[in-house]
């Protein structure tokens, strides 16, 4: 139905219709994560292609064009799930716990946390 509107209203627009089959291991999982599923997949075809693509989920509303705030400095931008500088970029943290014994103290790396809601893909080999 959208692709026959697409020809009705817009016939000198290119068109894409990928193929979109849920894979057998998403069966019997959550409906979100079968979506999810499906968007990588239209994700890695398109970039196959060659073209850039931001991708976003549906609850998401741009109230300026999202174009003007990316760096297009990396293969992948993508927003982030930190409230804090250390939590959006990561850092190394330590822990002393003298009820542990000899073993009280430690380090340890927090990674950065990204939200793959809203990400901006350019078509390169690392992508």
């Amino acid at each position: 139905e959208t692709w026959r509107y697409m020809d009705q209203h817009w016939p000198m627009v290119a068109k894409f219709r990928p193929k979109a089959n849920i894979p057998d291991s998403q069966a019997g999982t959550h409906p979100a994560n079968r979506v999810s599923t499906l968007k990588y997949g239209l994700l890695t075809e398109v970039l196959q292609m060659g073209y850039s693509v931001l991708i976003s989920d549906m609850d998401l509303v741009f109230i300026s064009n999202p174009f003007l705030h990316l760096h297009r400095d990396s293969d992948i931008e993508a927003q982030t799930d930190g409230f804090s500088a250390a939590w959006s970029y990561g850092s190394l943290g330590s822990v002393h716990d003298p009820t542990m014994g000899w073993g009280a103290g430690g380090l340890y790396v927090q990674t950065f946390t990204l939200n793959v809601g809203c990400m901006y893909a350019r078509p390169t080999a690392r992508s």
